[in-house]
């Protein structure tokens, strides 16, 4: 630092020594002076001090205990005022906050001990005003904040840490402060808590550490001091006499009783005085003086039994992990208390004699004993835990979990915790309906969910059911935001990398889990189709599904690219940076950035892999088959368990048939055990019928009961089904049950029906002490009465009495309830038990899977609802942010669809995007009108809903979401025209109806043509048809005298400027379209795709004849075309041309298609339509022309003998298409007459020739060269000058 630390250590004893002086003044004005200034002994400490620091050269001579001490004794005095305590406490901040104190020193432990030890018991004359005596609060909050986050922070011992963190939760909950008080102490809170948890990776779990010792070895008899204390409990009801555990118990009791007395004293409201001399009572950690006339004696002093009655609360009930038994709803420091008192070799040394061992720096104890003070605070059973308290214990563990929730499942110490405290305490506040507290248990849960859920497979389970059925609910109870907050927590845990592929393979295909990816995707369709409009829950549902189609186009754009990286590569994450402690701390980080500890490098390589798994995925390569078999297996069980829980031999008989239960009574019993969804009642039918007594000696044999008492044996029995009502039949499982039980114990009774005798009196005791009925009739059984009945059962022997009475105890104090008969918080217990022993069986293995490992089965199963949910927001919605997300879900489905070759899907997209262009014909469409086109009809538009070209030109401009999905349209089709197959009918029929329009752009509609001089003719005709004005419109105009024009008297009105403005609008989105593109790209479609396009336009031609054929009024006579009709079939005749054009290198596989229409256009059918038959010719014309050359003779050869088609049509279409026909061949012979080798193909071409009148040939030329040649219905005029007779015309 730029000033030398003496300086900034004697200006702050020069301003105490003032102050202290000034309160001395003020002392003394009240009454007389009795003392001498030297004889005080904190202005004596300060001028000593200032004695030692005047000698000294530099501050590190001083031994930092010496300069600390005398501000510590004015924090610790009981006769200074509060700004006197806060100038102190304000200095050793300073101190802190520059670094004065050296953290390489040995001696500085001792000195941080000091500070922590003085600052959470400091004292001070209370004021008049209560404010300033927070302002000492908040300035203990400052103290304590930079102590941890300062370098010496880390040499503080656990409990100093502890101690100050306590200190911090007494300050939050203490209601009667103000609130921007509680507020600082919750930051301090934070950052205290992101500081230790941030510096787990540094910590190490030393198993010699005392109370990591404690943890592991005390289990057991911690379990063992309850029993013997339930048992204390019943002796003292029977036996007052016994003093030992009428002790026991009365302090138990008192604990209790002082522990209510607290809490009534925190819930009480009181006055500021009041509050100010009850702080420290209430356990605030340090102590106000009021009265200064008196102070020493009524100074408070600290009650160090208060949290020896906190630690007094019961464990909660059905507790399974034996580490966290231990000190459940235990105050934070309580434990590491005990722990001193326990190991006295390992106690650290006494801050105050100076002397002693040094302390042991915080670590893992202390980490630990936070968290579970923080689960413990977050527990909605706990009566004690107010909704402030839970809404700080959740974000506190929020902070844990953001520091350093990578680190928490690499310690044994914190899973036990997190597997089931913290998990159940996450699930039980679901059912919350205050939101503040819905919405943190969400957030932790997902932090948590992320990072550790390996080791959660069924605590993830359980949470996805719990949200599903938050979201289903319909009572009441439940709001619609709580669902909201539901469904969003759905949606954030479906974007985790990874996280959807995760729960196929777990669940999903796992024997005996849910089917939770089904079963949420199912969930998230049924919310985006709501029942009264788009809601918030609908858009979560389509984000929901937009993330899995986004992952999955994800990984195929990587496929694409080259490969996939590796699952979990560069898995190792960015540091959360630690809160900065100073001013001076956050310039040395800008002045020297690269001791920030940021890795930009690692930030910018994390952003690029942001959507993928950052968890390393199994080694081994996972078999897709094998998965499958295994998805297929799970169907037919739980068909099976669905039979079995009906009728067990029938559900028996099914599971064999499919080959999935043996003969064996062993794979039976596995089924029996491993299936946690088949009836108790049921099990029990089958294994206690007695033709089943092979599978129930082989049920009994399962069990492992070595070093297990008998009642606790029974008990783990008697969960796994329901014992029988019949006496027989209880009696013959029970005779099974004890001879199993005594065998594998080594026979440890007199007699073998002991065992027996025994277990048939635990079950009876367990009916009388707990059945309502018999205790109405008879007092429940005493433990003596208990031993008297077994009395010489034991082979003429009695029982051993101890083992008796743990027998009693345990019975009397937990009932042993069967499955089938539990509810409420029993039935909860012993649902989580089996959800943990699940979990630590096999079943709990979690795999984390490769990335995109089973992308084709997620797409099929989710195309289907996510594309209904697309297109029934993209119809009722009109915000274009949603439109957006709509069409890029469908842009996303047709690149997957792309990938994986799934035309059904591309078909599917295509059509509806077709529907929602406007651009299909009313007689071809969908079956019902969109939302904007019914909006257009009641609005009563006449001239939006006119056949018009300018009327579907304007009613395509006026709709903007059909500009939206025409782009989206034609872009899939242009980049995935590959897959498309049935689709290609609604390409047409667009394209169809945009020439209708006469929106197409002129590389569709201007056609290359012999005769006009040009060398192109366009398609589009004007066939004077405008649009109607309406009657009373025309009237109206005539009467002023402003109709007199000759279309307004015919009833012809034009489009208005807006309309106007509309069709250069539609003209412009369908140029940016791209439609001619269709054309040329038609050449990189596979020949699969290029079949099915050909195929759509012939069958499209076909359909438009049919149509105007079912329309006739005369079936007989052939009526000619529509001139609409007429100009679809030559525009379809002219894409079939275009595309063969392009397509010169397939013009074998495309020939033919071309030949079969052209024939079909020559034919009678169309001879009515001369525009129809030019073009058909022309088009022949034209592909012959290019394509002759190629040197594929049988091609040459099709193409040439395809001319006769030309000479079948009659007389007068010869005439009229001469000069076509002439100039046609004067181009073919002129461009490829070096092709043409054969006799009779040139034969072909001069009798063409011939027809069209170019040439005249002699009656026998023209015999022999119709030899071999099609019946002719044209001539030339010269062979009409013959005598030959004249063809009929038809």
């Amino acid at each position: 630092m730029a000033v030398n630390g003496i300086y900034v250590v004697l200006g702050e004893a020069n301003a105490l020594i003032a102050l202290l002086k000034k309160a001395r003044r003020y002392w003394h004005s009240v009454q007389a002076p009795t003392v001498l200034e030297d004889t005080d002994p904190l202005l004596r400490s300060l001028a000593d001090l200032k004695d030692v620091l005047n000698n000294v050269s530099a501050l590190a001579d001083v031994a930092p205990q010496a300069f600390l001490s005398p501000f510590l004794e004015i924090v610790r005095s009981q006769n200074t005022n509060g700004p006197i305590t806060e100038a102190a406490l304000a200095a050793v901040a300073r101190f802190l906050n520059y670094g004065l104190i050296d953290a390489h020193s040995i001696k500085s432990a001792q000195a941080v001990e000091s500070i922590a030890q003085a600052v959470t018991h400091t004292k001070f004359i209370g004021g008049a005003n209560a404010g300033s005596d927070e302002c000492v609060l908040f300035k203990i909050l400052q103290v304590l904040r930079s102590l941890l986050l300062s370098p010496v922070g880390s040499l503080l011992s656990n409990e100093a840490v502890c101690d100050m963190m306590q200190s911090c939760f007494r300050i939050c909950f203490e209601q009667n402060l103000s609130e921007m008080l509680r507020k600082a102490a919750e930051s301090t809170l934070s950052d205290m808590t992101q500081l230790i948890f941030a510096r787990l990776p540094d910590f190490e779990e030393d198993i010699r550490h005392p109370y990591i010792r404690k943890l592991v070895m005390s289990a057991k008899r911690d379990k063992r001091r309850r029993r013997r204390r339930r048992k204390s409990k019943i002796d003292v009801k029977q036996n007052d006499s016994e003093e030992e555990v009428d002790a026991e118990v009365t302090e138990i009791n008192e604990a209790k009783q002082e522990l209510d007395q607290v809490v009534d004293e925190l819930s009480r409201p009181r006055t500021s005085s009041q509050l100010m001399v009850d702080l420290h009572a209430t356990g605030m950690g340090y102590a106000v003086v009021l009265n200064t006339d008196e102070a020493i004696d009524i100074t408070t002093k600290c009650d160090e039994g208060l949290q020896s009655c906190e630690g007094s609360k019961e464990a909660k009930e059905g507790e399974v992990l034996e580490s966290s038994e231990a000190d459940h709803n235990v105050p934070l420091i309580s434990a590491l208390r005990r722990e001193r008192h326990h190991s006295p070799q390992h106690s650290p040394s006494d801050v105050s004699t100076g002397g002693g061992v040094l302390q042991m720096p915080y670590g893992l104890p202390c980490a630990r004993e936070l968290l579970r003070f923080l689960i413990t605070l977050t527990n909605p059973l706990d009566r004690h835990n107010t909704e402030q308290m839970i809404v700080l214990g959740l974000n506190l563990l929020i902070v844990v979990l953001e520091a350093s929730a990578d680190h928490l499942s690499n310690y044994s110490l914190f899973l036990p915790l997190i597997k089931d405290e913290l998990c159940r305490s996450l699930l039980q506040l679901l059912e919350t309906e205050k939101l503040p507290i819905l919405a943190s248990t969400s957030r932790a849960s997902f932090l948590l969910f992320e990072s550790c859920r390996i080791h959660l497979k069924f605590q993830l389970e359980a949470y996805f059911n719990k949200l599903r059925a938050i979201v289903v609910s319909e009572q009441t109870s439940v709001s619609y935001e709580k669902k909201e907050i539901a469904l969003d927590s759905i949606v954030q845990l479906w974007r985790i990398p990874g996280l959807v592929t995760e729960l196929y393979l777990n669940y999903d295909c796992d024997l005996y889990c849910s089917n939770i990816f089904e079963d949420l995707t199912k969930l998230l369709v049924e919310n985006a189709f709501p029942l009264h409009g788009l809601q918030s829950t609908s858009l979560l549902s389509l984000e929901a599904l937009l993330v899995v189609i986004d992952n999955i186009e994800q990984n195929c754009v990587y496929r694409n690219a080259g490969s996939l990286p590796p699952s979990g590569v560069d898995c190792k994450q960015p540091v959360l940076q630690r809160p900065i402690l100073s001013g001076m701390e956050s310039a040395q980080r800008q002045t020297n950035p690269g001791q920030t500890g940021v890795d930009i490098e690692l930030l910018t390589k994390l952003s690029s892999l942001r959507k993928f798994n950052r968890h390393a995925a199994i080694s081994s390569q996972l078999s897709m088959s094998k998965i499958l078999e295994q998805k297929k297996r799970k169907r037919i069980i739980a068909e099976g368990t669905e039979v079995f829980n009906q009728s067990p031999k029938k559900g028996i008989e099914f599971l064999r048939e499919k080959g999935l239960l043996g003969a064996d009574p062993e794979s039976m019993v596995d089924w029996l055990r491993e299936n946690p969804r088949l009836d108790k009642k049921m099990i029990a039918d089958y294994i206690c019928s007695r033709k089943h007594a092979a599978v129930l000696e082989a049920f009994v044999k399962s069990f492992s009961f070595e070093e297990t008492r008998l009642d606790q044996a029974l008990r783990m029995f008697l969960e796994t089904f329901r014992l029988p009502g019949e006496a027989a039949e209880i009696s013959m499982v029970m005779q099974h049950f004890s001879d199993h039980w005594y065998r594998v114990n080594n026979e440890p009774f007199n007699h073998p029906d002991a065992a027996f005798t025994l277990s048939y009196a635990i079950i009876m005791l367990n009916t009388d002490q707990h059945n309502p009925q018999v205790r109405r009739n008879q007092p429940p059984m005493t433990v003596d009465c208990f031993k008297r009945n077994l009395s010489g059962t034991n082979g003429k022997a009695d029982f051993d009495s101890q083992m008796l009475e743990d027998i009693y105890a345990a019975i009397k104090t937990d009932e042993i309830v069967m499955p089938a008969e539990q509810t409420g918080i029993v039935k909860e217990n012993y649902m989580w038990k089996v959800l943990l022993r699940r979990g630590e069986s096999g079943e709990g293995n979690f795999t984390h899977a490769p990335i995109g490992w089973n992308d084709h089965d997620l797409f099929a199963i989710a195309w289907g609802p996510a594309i209904a949910a697309f297109s029934y927001v993209y119809d009722k919605s009109q915000n274009d942010i949603i439109l957006q997300k709509a069409l890029n879900g469908y842009r996303k489905c047709a690149l997957i669809a792309a990938h994986y070759g799934m035309s059904d899907v591309f078909d599917n997209l295509i059509i509806h995007l077709c529907k929602f262009s406007t651009l299909m014909p009313k007689s071809e469409g969908v079956g019902e009108e969109t939302l904007e086109l019914q909006r257009q009809r009641s609005a009563g538009s006449e001239l939006s809903l006119q056949d018009t070209p300018e009327a579907i030109a304007i009613r395509f401009g006026e709709n903007q979401k059909a500009h939206m999905a025409a782009r989206a349209f034609f872009e899939l089709v242009h980049n995935h025209g590959d897959i498309l197959r049935e689709g290609w009918k609604n390409v047409i029929e667009c394209l169809i109806q945009l020439f209708r329009a006469r929106l197409l752009p002129p590389e569709l509609t201007e056609v290359e043509d012999f005769v006009d001089p040009k060398g192109w003719v366009s398609l589009i005709r004007v066939h004077h048809k405008q649009l109607p004005i309406s009657r009373s419109e025309a009237g109206l105009l005539s009467w002023f005298g402003l109709g007199g024009g000759s279309n307004e008297s015919q009833g012809v009105k034009r489009p208005t400027a807006e309309q106007e403005n509309s069709i250069k609008t539609a003209e412009q989105v369908i140029h940016d379209c791209r439609p001619g593109q269709l054309v040329g790209d038609s050449k990189y479609l596979t020949n699969s795709s290029l079949s099915e396009l050909l195929s759509a336009i012939s069958q499209a031609s076909h359909a438009i004849v049919q149509h105007a054929d079912n329309g006739m009024q005369n079936p007989v006579r052939i009526e000619p075309l529509s001139p609409v009709d007429e100009d679809a079939l030559v525009f379809h005749l002219e894409t079939i041309v275009n595309i063969t054009q392009e397509n010169k290198d397939r013009i074998s596989m495309v020939w033919p298609v071309l030949r079969r229409h052209i024939d079909w256009l020559l034919s009678k059918r169309f001879g009515k339509n001369p525009l129809l038959v030019e073009r058909a010719v022309v088009g022949l014309l034209r592909v012959i022309n290019r394509n002759l050359f190629r040197d594929t003779e049988v091609t040459t050869k099709e193409m040439l003998l395809s001319l006769t088609l030309i000479l079948t049509l009659p007389p007068q279409a010869i005439s009229i298409l001469s000069k076509q026909i002439a100039y046609g061949l004067h181009s073919l012979i002129q461009n490829n007459a070096a092709n043409i080798h054969n006799k009779d193909d040139w034969n072909i071409l001069f009798s063409l020739l011939e027809a069209s009148g170019a040439a005249v040939l002699p009656e026998d030329i023209f015999n022999e060269t119709r030899a071999g040649m099609p019946e002719r219905n044209a001539h030339s005029d010269g062979e009409l000058m013959l005598a030959k007779p004249k063809p009929e015309l038809e």
